[in-house]
């Protein structure tokens, strides 16, 4: 199948029914925290399925507010339609040219509720952002206190409900037969560079909206650099090709790696690198359910990686969490103190580097059951 079947369409990330936004109020209460200013559009689209590129939204107790610019008037209306009518959500669109127009809209929303304090996303709003926004109040004579809160989104977003678990499965498919579609063309010796743009090629043809990140291709040495950027060095037929990417589906990502070699075995020192990132991310792999400490799920891959005598060269974390973005909450790592819960999605991805020779990473999203795991990828590894 070259082109998706529009069956495989969803038409909002939002499930039927749920209100996150009522879901952020309790939140909210029990964090005594009456008004929230969601500045980061990733948040914003998670609690009201709006994806345009300039919006604020202001939650309250009973009452909330949406604004976005004229450039999104109809968008906006389409994308909100259930959310609207089920949360008290108000919408507001201002024209583009008056940059300041959103904000005054916030402001009169806040001057009429008698709110005196406004908690503000601490992660995304920046200090000058901040003074703005007090200059604006202190213009209209508003005695508004501001305080730093992070995180309260992205509590809710940690746990994925089915629908966002059936677009990501959709987003990871996408990446599969993409790479199955681009390995023939290893046959013709391509750079990096054109391999890269073959995966990115085929995920757009097969109905991803977009790469969930720049797609990392690294052959041969340059596999021992994680995040090596694609470059013209040709691809030949013994090299270990490291290939990390990922596709977005109803604006969900996917996230996987794996280690090829276009004449079908890899050689040398790392067939034998290979064999333990494999066992390495088996045990991370079988350790995942609800309950278990993501630090476990890291010192199980590492153990193993060490023991073979490559710790030194296993530097990066095990895995993270991925949904509206390719990387989110929670990180297994050594440091973490996060838990695995029940409809959390996550990767398990050790890897080996070794200079002047190459790498290997295997990678799979996976998302976490009653009673252990699933995979959402389904490429041989």
């Amino acid at each position: 199948m070259y082109f998706m079947n529009k069956l495989d369409t969803v038409s909002s990330s939002l499930p039927a029914g749920l209100s996150r936004v009522d879901r952020l109020r309790k939140l909210m209460e029990e964090n005594d925290v009456a008004a929230l200013l969601v500045t980061n559009l990733t948040n914003i689209r998670y609690l009201t399925g709006f994806s345009g590129s300039a919006a604020l939204l202001l939650v309250m107790y009973n009452q909330s507010i949406l604004t976005t610019d004229s450039r999104y008037e109809v968008q906006v209306k389409e994308e909100t339609a259930d959310i609207a009518r089920s949360t008290s959500l108000e919408i507001v669109v201002s024209s583009p040219s008056m940059p300041d127009a959103q904000k005054d809209a916030i402001m009169e929303f806040i001057g009429s509720s008698g709110i005196d304090s406004l908690a503000m996303e601490s992660d995304n709003i920046t200090w000058a952002a901040q003074q703005r926004w007090a200059e604006v109040f202190a213009e209209n004579k508003l005695d508004i206190a501001f305080t730093p809160q992070g995180g309260l989104v992205e509590q809710l977003r940690l746990i994925k409900d089915s629908n966002e678990i059936a677009l990501m499965e959709k987003a990871a498919a996408i990446a599969d037969e993409a790479l199955r579609e681009s390995i023939p063309t290893l046959d013709g010796s391509p750079t990096e560079s054109q391999f890269a743009l073959e995966i990115d090629w085929w995920m757009r043809r097969l109905g991803a909206e977009d790469r969930a990140f720049d797609t990392i291709v690294a052959a041969g040495p340059n596999g021992a650099k994680p995040h090596a950027k694609p470059s013209s060095t040709t691809i030949s037929g013994d090299d270990a090709i490291v290939v990390d990417f990922g596709a977005t589906f109803g604006g969900y990502c996917s996230d996987m790696t794996r280690t090829i070699c276009s004449n079908g075995h890899l050689n040398g020192e790392l067939a034998g690198v290979y064999d333990i990132v494999l066992h390495a991310q088996q045990a991370g792999i079988d350790m995942l359910k609800p309950g278990v400490k993501c630090a476990d799920i890291d010192n199980a891959c590492r153990n193993i990686i060490e023991n073979a005598g490559y710790g030194d060269n296993f530097n990066h974390s095990t895995g993270h969490g991925v949904g509206l973005d390719v990387h989110e909450m929670p990180v297994l790592s050594s440091r973490s103190e996060s838990e695995l819960q029940e409809g959390m999605v996550v990767t398990v991805e050790p890897g080996i580097y070794i200079p002047d020779v190459g790498g290997v990473r295997i990678e799979d999203m996976l998302v976490i059951t009653a009673n252990g795991s699933k995979s959402l990828t389904s490429s041989s590894k």
